[in-house]
C-alpha cells in the first residue's frame, strides 16, 4: 500500500524545454559578459560559452559517475578558472546572479497533470520532492514553486546542491524519508524519468517505482505512465 510519494522535478514536475534552455543560456552569456565588461575585463563571447559548456559536461560527468553535485558556486569558479580570470568575491557574486536565476526570467513550464495530480496526492498522503539540481540551484527551484503555487504540497524538498550527493546516490532518497513520518520504504514510492538516477536509485532503498515516460522498455517488470495523472490509477487502487 502506497503511503508516501517521492518526486523528481525535471521533466517530471518541470518541463526542461530544449528551446527554453538555449534562451536561459543566451541569458547568462549576455548578462556576464556584460559584468565582465563593467570590470574592465575582456571575455568573448565564444570563449565564455565554451568555458560554461565545459564545465557542465564536467559537472554533469560527475554526478552521474560519482554521485556528487558540483554546486553552481562551484560551476562559476570552474569558469573563471577556465578563462583565467582572478577570483574575486565580488566579481563571483555578481555574476552569480545570472548564472543561477535565468530560470527565473525563462520560467519553466509545468508537466502535464502536475496541477491536477499533485494537490491531490497531497490531500491523502505526504508527497517530497528529490531534485538534481545542475545549473539551477535549490533556493530558485523553490521561487519556481512558488510561482506555481506548488510549495504548501510538500512536506520537504531535498537538492542535491545543497545535500551535497545527487541521484541515484541512496543517501539523498533517505534523507527525504527522514521527513515522511517513519513510513516504511516499501510503502513509499518515487516518481521519475530517469531510469537510473530515479528508478535504479529509488530501488536501492527499497521504495516502489514508477517511471515517466515511454512505456516501450526492455524492463518487462517496469512499472510506467506517459502522465502524471496516470498516477492515480497506480496510488489509490
Amino acid at each position: 500500500m502506497i503511503k508516501a510519494v517521492t518526486f523528481d522535478c525535471w521533466h517530471t514536475i518541470l518541463n526542461n524545454d530544449e528551446e527554453m534552455e538555449k534562451l536561459r543560456l543566451k541569458y547568462r552569456i549576455k548578462s556576464m559578459l556584460s559584468i565582465f565588461k563593467s570590470k574592465n575585463i575582456n571575455v568573448l563571447e565564444r570563449e565564455l560559452k565554451k568555458a560554461i559548456d565545459d564545465v557542465n559536461k564536467k559537472s554533469s560527468y560527475i554526478r552521474e559517475k560519482e554521485w556528487i553535485e558540483v554546486t553552481p558556486e562551484q560551476q562559476l569558479t570552474l569558469i573563471l578558472q577556465k578563462l583565467s580570470i582572478k577570483q574575486d568575491s565580488l566579481l563571483h557574486r555578481e555574476l552569480l546572479e545570472p548564472y543561477t536565476k535565468a530560470a527565473l526570467t525563462f520560467i519553466p513550464t509545468l508537466m502535464s497533470g502536475v496541477e491536477e495530480i499533485i494537490p491531490k496526492i497531497a490531500n491523502y498522503m505526504p508527497i517530497a520532492l528529490i531534485c538534481n539540481t545542475g545549473v539551477t540551484p535549490g533556493r530558485v527551484i523553490r521561487q519556481i514553486f512558488d510561482y506555481y503555487d506548488l510549495s504548501k504540497y510538500f512536506i520537504t524538498m531535498v537538492f542535491s546542491d545543497e545535500f551535497g550527493l545527487a541521484k541515484p546516490h541512496p543517501n539523498i532518497f533517505r534523507e527525504a524519508m527522514l521527513y515522511l513520518k517513519g513510513i516504511p520504504c516499501n510503502n513509499i514510492l518515487h516518481v521519475g524519468d530517469d531510469l537510473f538516477s530515479d528508478i535504479k536509485g529509488g530501488q536501492s532503498v527499497g521504495m516502489k517505482t514508477v517511471f515517466l515516460g515511454d512505456e516501450n522498455q526492455d524492463d518487462s517488470k517496469l512499472e510506467s505512465i506517459k502522465s502524471l495523472v496516470d498516477l492515480e490509477f497506480i496510488i489509490f487502487k
